[in-house]
């Protein structure tokens, strides 16, 4: 396996393929950084490749029942290969894909607001994207994590008119302190030394620039709000 840092020295094109993703968190797991790793690549992998996988849920794949063959979206097939592999474990692996299921929208109460509003609008939902990205579960409007906020810096990147998509970008930032007490006041130990073990590497102070979408629903009261990267 090539090291961390000759994988992360290719240019920018190649980080945009899902083989460097692929390549990248597999190394990663192997540093013992997999967890952090496969938030970053939920963030990053390409969504529009026409890379397929399928699975037997029956059986061999090449000798499978008609009817029983599944196909397998990026994140879900490489956390199985993954684990197949021995890059991770199978725990690791069903947590990785509930988090992929877990982060593709999340919904907010629909306002009637135009431009730059739209974005600001879709600010707890977004925390709670990246929040629950972090500790590998989904974060409820009711329950809420203090440690994740969003600073005042919005943007409008993009409208798509014709299906009422917006692009936003803003900062987000954790404060890992917070978020390590946060957790284990709620006895979620594994998260909590997850967390822990980051902010020792990292420090306690996280911060990003995240890209997301809010598009509305066919019911006027609901939007979707996508994290991007």
């Amino acid at each position: 396996m090539r090291s961390l840092s000759a994988i992360e020295s290719v240019d920018r094109e190649t980080k945009k393929s899902n083989g460097y993703w692929a390549g990248w968190v597999a190394t990663k797991a192997q540093l013992g950084q997999f967890h952090e790793a496969w938030v970053k690549v939920l963030a990053s992998y390409d969504r529009e490749t026409t890379w397929s996988m399928q699975e037997c849920l029956q059986g061999p794949l090449n000798d499978c029942p008609v009817g029983k063959v599944r196909d397998l979206e990026f994140p879900e097939a490489l956390a199985k290969h993954l684990q197949k592999t021995g890059y991770i474990s199978a725990s690791d692996a069903r947590d990785a894909i509930a988090l992929s299921e877990r982060q593709k929208v999340v919904e907010i109460p629909r306002r009637n607001a135009p431009n730059i509003e739209v974005c600001v609008n879709a600010k707890s939902a977004v925390e709670r994207i990246v929040g629950g990205q972090l500790i590998g579960r989904k974060v409820t409007p009711g329950d809420r994590i203090t440690a994740v906020s969003t600073e005042d810096n919005f943007t409008l990147d993009g409208v798509d008119d014709k299906i009422g998509k917006t692009i936003c970008s803003v900062t987000v930032g954790v404060n890992l302190r917070t978020l390590v007490s946060e957790l284990a006041d709620r006895n979620e130990m594994r998260a909590a030394s997850r967390m822990s073990q980051l902010a020792a590497r990292r420090g306690t102070q996280l911060s990003r620039r995240v890209r997301f979408s809010v598009q509305p629903t066919s019911n006027s009261d609901q939007t979707w709000v996508m994290v991007l990267q």
